[in-house]
């Protein structure tokens, strides 16, 4: 027998061969490492790989508007920059495969990248390629592990984790089925492991008053959990930890001999990036965590799938997994307390939204009902207050916070998802149509697929059955059937609201697939995509970040910020809205899919102002400056809109305005009101990015009140303002 890590067995070259048994303890913790063993990642921040990157850029810039490779490329960023994901259409991915793989045949080993490529070079057609601002990575849906003798030779596998959970999902993190699961104690149906102290600060403190209050507790505990979603923040956290407050710091690498140097100095932080499982510290080595990312999505193909399929209910049972388990890093045994605090909106918004708590374990709604309650009107000094009554664990807390826990405890109860039996009920099908595809068996692939389409009908799958729509277009494709992908495509566009099935690519020469069309709806869906990553920001669980948001916008429209806020408010409305002040430069501009409005604002203007030559060339040369020096909107049909409370105009400006539309100051001031107030009525249903009905929803409200990009910029174009000014004397 032996113990050793993931990677020991799920590599290129691994050490164990002929085990008869294999027990995988923390099971859901192997799922980044069986899924690395068949991608192939190439990041901004590895230097080894900037070349192979840019000759994909070379290869995939013809196939890819203007704003989506300046996204790709770094040379353009928004609000949802930063969760932006795309991926290659699966015609021009099949059609561009030769060049892909001569592309990686040249440069994967320079790039670290040999042997997943190895491994991959002749499945591409089991692949798919994905692209953010920082990562191209090409993978399969499923990791093909019964390709890796060390895991499938084993007589037996045993998967360990305290949440194996439903629906499938160990099943196609292993790449097996079945897995025959062993029932749970009722013991713990409704006790947890450990005593949590949840509090969110951002409930009821502004940001500027949160980072004072975590470095004050994190003195008061002495030693202290951050875990953090990338690098970056990680570099971030470090720097203001050893240079503001002199505390001691270590990283994960620092921890994986040994924890001993951490739990051993008095005042420490342990700042841990994008890891939320396999670091325990237990009893006094550390009692207070903060949280301060959401472990959603750990690659590229799990954030497109959510955010741009509407796949969410897929990765439910994951994404509940790793925030327990990150949740848990200081709670591991029953005699355990912690405190948890959520600095991050996105993981108060998952834990506190009343309608997902009841699928929670008991104790856990309890727990969190009871933070949550604390945390809505505290002050820095409450927040404070409770912390140091938690970490005393004395009379204090027993009275005053375990028992009301408990009592809550008991009047809670589990609820199960019953879309979980849905998914329960595909997988085998899912990971048989891998298999056969791997085997380039396509009519076999074909088979199992339609067998996965038929038994998604339930409506609370729509956003997954367009994914089986799309996979079986793609599967239809290499089956030499151009038809029926034609046919599997429209109905994964057809089939769920709002779904990005495609990236906007017009024509694959080699099968004649017409993948979106600019003047479809695939821009009012772009806009409400925007529109989820600003409210995601905002926060759902109050009103306080979008009230505030609200307010600069419309007191910066009626003050000296006007500029500003109209970059708040185009964004506020899913535009990719920006300002830049350099020599000839426009006003703000808002695009999004192939329509940017640009502005020449005249706010400072008095009524009886008249706009003269100078000003309309302006205007009007505002598409031109564009065009030469914004690459990301060079592509889209650009018009330009002059704001100003003037009435008349110069006669010589009259033939520069021939093509530039007149929006009255007032009555812009005056819509954008409205439009902000549509925008909170369409927030209160928001949750979370990917959700189908409430995508469907706000289309509506868009449309019905001409919000929507393209009814906006038809609408303005009607407005010329040479024929609505009147020319002065």
């Amino acid at each position: 027998s032996a113990v050793t890590t993931y990677s020991s067995v799920f590599n290129s070259n691994p050490f164990f061969h002929d085990a008869s048994v294999l027990i995988i303890d923390d099971a859901h913790a192997a799922e980044s490492y069986i899924a690395d063993v068949w991608s192939v990642r190439l990041t901004a921040s590895n230097e080894n790989q900037i070349s192979a990157r840019k000759a994909l850029f070379g290869l995939l810039r013809p196939h890819l508007d203007s704003t989506t490779f300046a996204r790709l490329t770094g040379q353009w960023s928004g609000v949802d920059n930063y969760d932006w994901v795309d991926m290659l259409p699966a015609p021009t991915f099949f059609r561009l495969s030769d060049e892909i793989t001569e592309i990686l045949d040249e440069h994967a080993e320079s790039a670290g990248a040999e042997y997943s490529w190895a491994r991959l070079r002749d499945h591409l057609h089991t692949c798919n390629m994905y692209f953010s601002t920082g990562e191209i990575l090409i993978r399969p849906l499923i990791a093909p592990t019964w390709t890796h003798a060390p895991f499938t030779e084993p007589r037996q596998r045993i998967y360990m984790s305290a949440t194996l959970g439903r629906g499938g999902e160990l099943e196609r993190t292993m790449g097996r089925t079945p897995i025959h699961r062993l029932p749970i104690s009722d013991e713990w149906t409704r006790q947890g492991v450990g005593r949590r102290l949840f509090l969110f600060p951002s409930m009821s403190l502004t940001p500027e008053e949160i980072e004072p209050l975590t470095d004050r507790m994190m003195r008061k505990a002495g030693r202290s959990l951050v875990l953090v979603p990338s690098d970056k923040d990680a570099n971030e956290l470090v720097g203001h930890m050893s240079n503001d407050l002199g505390m001691s710091t270590f990283r994960a690498k620092d921890l994986e001999t040994s924890k001993t140097p951490f739990t051993t100095t008095a005042d420490a932080v342990a700042v841990i990036a994008n890891r939320y499982d396999g670091l325990d510290f237990s009893g006094d080595e550390c009692r207070l965590e903060f949280v301060a990312g959401l472990p959603q999505a750990t690659n590229l193909q799990e954030r497109y799938l959510m955010s741009r399929m509407g796949a969410n209910v897929l990765y439910n049972e994951r994404v509940w997994t790793r925030v327990l388990q990150s949740i848990g890093r200081c709670t591991r045994s029953m005699q355990d307390y912690a405190a948890v605090v959520l600095t991050d909106e996105r993981v108060v918004n998952y834990l506190a939204d009343p309608q997902r708590r009841p699928y929670f374990h008991p104790e856990l709604q309890a727990e969190i009902e009871f933070g949550v309650t604390q945390s809505r009107a505290a002050t820095a000094s409450d927040f404070m207050e409770y912390l140091t009554t938690f970490l005393d664990n004395g009379q204090e807390w027993e009275i005053q916070g375990n028992r009301e826990i408990l009592a809550l405890t008991a009047t809670m109860e589990q609820k199960e998802s019953e879309v979980l039996k849905h998914l329960e009920a595909v997988v085998a099908d899912e990971i048989a149509f891998v298999k056969a595809l791997w085997q380039a068996n396509f009519p076999l692939a074909l088979d199992r697929a339609t067998h996965v389409l038929g038994s998604l009908e339930d409506p609370s799958v729509r956003g997954y059955r367009a994914l089986w729509n799309y996979l079986c277009g793609s599967t239809a494709l290499l089956n030499g059937s151009s038809t029926h992908a034609r046919e599997y495509f429209s109905a994964a566009t057809n089939g769920a609201a709002g779904l990005h099935v495609v990236s906007p690519v017009h024509e694959s020469a080699n099968h004649g697939i017409r993948m979106m069309d600019p003047s479809d709806e695939s821009i009012l869906w772009e806009q409400i995509e925007n529109l989820e990553a600003i409210l995601e920001r905002l926060g759902t669980t109050h009103d306080r970040k979008f009230s505030a948001y609200e307010r600069a916008i419309l007191e910066g429209l009626a003050s000296s910020t006007f500029e500003q806020a109209q970059v708040q408010l185009g964004t506020l409305l899913g535009f990719r809205a920006k300002k830049v002040e350099s020599d000839g430069s426009p006003d703000p501009w808002w695009a999004v899919g192939n329509l940017c409005l640009v502005f020449e604002d005249h706010a400072n203007a008095s009524a009886d102002a008249v706009i003269g030559a100078e000003k309309a060339r302006q205007a009007k040369g505002h598409p031109d400056w564009l065009r030469a020096n914004a690459p990301e909107v060079a592509h889209c049909n650009i018009w330009p809109i002059l704001v100003t409370p003037a009435t008349k105009m110069m006669s010589g400006a009259s033939p520069h305005l021939d093509a530039v539309s007149l929006w009255p100051l007032n009555e812009f001031r005056q819509w954008a009101e409205a439009a902000v107030s549509v925008i909170r009525t369409i927030r209160r249903t928001f949750r979370e990015p990917g959700d189908v009905d409430w995508r469907e929803n706000a289309k509506n409200h868009l449309i019905e009140n001409g919000l929507d990009a393209v009814s906006l910029y038809h609408g303005l174009q009607e407005r010329i303002a040479a024929n609505q000014l009147v020319t002065a004397g």
